[in-house]
């Protein structure tokens, strides 16, 4: 009977962290965008994100209550962990009542009904944590996003969007991040298990790869995420000369095949030419400006849910606090920046047991969603800063440190 009970927990467990892990990727893709298929209402009805966000509701309230033990973190960490959950729970609870005053109701429907999911799964991620094996979901969440997006690159091709690498019919800025945070899973496996230097010589090919996009923004979200890793984590000589032995190998031996040309002129056109020459920035400084300045005339409350995109000027403005100061007004900026000085004050006061990598892969999503996408597209922002409260240190020591 005992047996039966750990295996239905342990089946449970990893069915959670592989629903939770497509849930992130999956994102607004849909069936239709393969078929052409432009009706926004069957659309959501084919994305697989909201069918995974249900699986993963319904798998983590089977798993039996047993609160586990936290021996490594003192109280007052555990008070601000659960301080931080609240204020990101009231965060998307007052986003969601800002579609009572947004000027369009129907794109304020739209936009509810996407937060709405992602405030689920972060309730249904919290209640899983509070009462069950944390380690055992990172075993299977983690692999999930290196395996799904290794598929997605492998189907990707550089021919439909502007000569940049997409697959299936999504963008090639998500895909971006997608890459650049598998090269940081990467890292993260290689520190939770005792094959390291399989996980670490693929992390030069997600970085190309990531490259290939021709995401700026994903690029330097991937920059400034490996260089909290060198700045932070007591790194071994042995370590460093592998790490970058390895990474400089792999590079030149990828850039020498027909991908490496591909992505030589995206980095040439994309950086060098668009970017540093003709210094074009994708209209973000003129969508940043409007978002600041819709926040500044509706400074309190903002202009409600969407609202933003009821101006009729873009989709959103690439910018989560931005975003959410247009929208969500001056009492959301305070909800969120209070909710994310919680979860760096807890990093801060656990800075000698915590799990940089992980730390890393948080920073790499916060970074890409000031340059691209939604409060939607930036779930992986919740979803990774809720891990990291809960699971905080490494299950093993890190290879790294030896």
């Amino acid at each position: 009977m005992s047996k039966l009970f750990y295996l239905k927990q342990s089946v449970t467990t990893h069915a959670c962290g592989i629903f939770l892990g497509l849930f992130f990727l999956s994102g607004r893709w849909d069936f239709g965008r393969i078929y052409a298929i432009q009706d926004p209402y069957y659309e959501m009805l084919l994305r697989p994100s909201y069918w995974m966000a249900v699986l993963f509701v319904f798998f983590s309230m089977l798993i039996n209550l047993n609160k586990p033990n936290s021996p490594y973190i003192n109280q007052r960490s555990i008070s601000t962990r659960n301080l931080t959950v609240i204020l990101i729970f009231l965060f998307f609870v007052y986003m969601g009542f800002s579609s009572l005053w947004a000027p369009n109701p129907q794109l304020a429907l739209v936009k509810l009904s996407e937060i709405m999911v992602v405030f689920i799964v972060l309730i249904g991620l919290s209640f899983f944590l509070f009462n069950s094996n944390r380690h055992a979901l990172l075993d299977s969440f983690w692999p999930t996003i290196l395996v799904v997006t290794s598929i997605l690159l492998m189907l990707s091709d550089f021919s439909s969007y502007a000569n940049r690498l997409t697959s299936l019919g999504g963008g090639p800025n998500v895909l971006g991040r997608n890459a650049g945070l598998a090269a940081i899973s990467c890292l993260i496996l290689a520190s939770r298990y005792y094959r390291p230097m399989l996980f670490i010589s693929l992390c030069p090919l997600f970085g190309i790869l990531c490259l290939a996009t021709g995401s700026r923004g994903a690029m330097i979200a991937l920059a400034t995420a490996i260089a909290y890793l060198l700045i932070v984590k007591k790194i071994s000589i042995f370590a460093k000369i592998a790490i970058i032995s390895s990474s400089i190998s792999i590079s030149l031996l990828i850039l020498h095949t027909s991908v490496g040309t591909y992505v030589s002129e995206v980095f040439y056109h994309r950086f060098l030419d668009m970017l540093f020459l003709q210094k074009y920035y994708s209209e973000r400084p003129l969508l940043f400006q409007i978002a600041f300045e819709i926040g500044m005339s509706n400074f309190f409350i903002g202009t409600g849910l969407n609202g933003f995109a009821a101006m009729g000027i873009s989709s959103y403005p690439h910018n989560l606090f931005l975003e959410v100061f247009s929208e969500g007004g001056i009492i959301g900026i305070v909800l969120l920046s209070v909710a994310l000085f919680s979860f760096l004050y807890f990093c801060k006061c656990n800075m000698s047991i915590i799990h940089h990598e992980s730390i890393a892969a948080w920073i790499l999503l916060m970074v890409s969603s000031q340059f691209s996408g939604d409060l939607f597209d930036s779930r992986g922002v919740f979803i990774v800063l809720i891990l990291i409260l809960f699971v905080p240190i490494n299950r093993f020591k890190s290879h790294f440190n030896k």
